[in-house]
């Protein structure tokens, strides 16, 4: 099976929440992926096969520092994990950090997102701290940084 990634486009957005729905217990409202393609379209890129949008990331520049990004958001539908599309669309989030001249990229991930914590881990993003009640009242997140050659 191919997959292709591309810019997300506005008609993308819905099908973007519907997995952000499937991935995430507090999932983003459609109103944030609107802003997120408004203020730096170039970093809201889907991954799609067969004309069906099957995940998404979101990087973007922090405001207070231009030369971190974060990682707003990256999810893959259920039923295409395991097939590196979470890998793919990470390389792809640090070429566009490294054409953006950034040095590092930061996210956040909750403690209980396994699967995050060991995509992220096995990509070479290393644990540098833990934010308390990031997600809501005792969901800490653990706070990861990669950082840009």
């Amino acid at each position: 099976m191919e997959f292709q990634i591309r810019d997300c486009a506005t008609v993308d957005i819905p099908k973007v929440l519907a997995i952000e729905k499937l991935s995430f217990d507090d999932p983003y409202p459609q109103s944030l992926f609107k802003t997120f393609l408004q203020r730096f379209p170039e970093g809201f890129r889907v991954s799609e096969t067969r004309g069906n949008v099957v995940g998404y990331c979101i990087i973007l520049p922090l405001k207070k520092d231009k030369r971190t990004m974060i990682l707003a958001s990256l999810a893959v539908h259920p039923d295409f994990k395991r097939k590196k599309l979470g890998t793919k669309l990470l390389e792809d989030a640090v070429s566009i950090a490294t054409r953006n001249q950034s040095i590092r990229i930061s996210l956040q991930v909750a403690v209980n997102n396994l699967a995050g914590l060991e995509l992220y881990s096995k990509f070479g993003f290393i644990r540098v701290g833990t934010i308390k009640n990031y997600y809501g009242r005792g969901q800490n997140a653990i706070q990861m940084e990669y950082a840009l050659d």
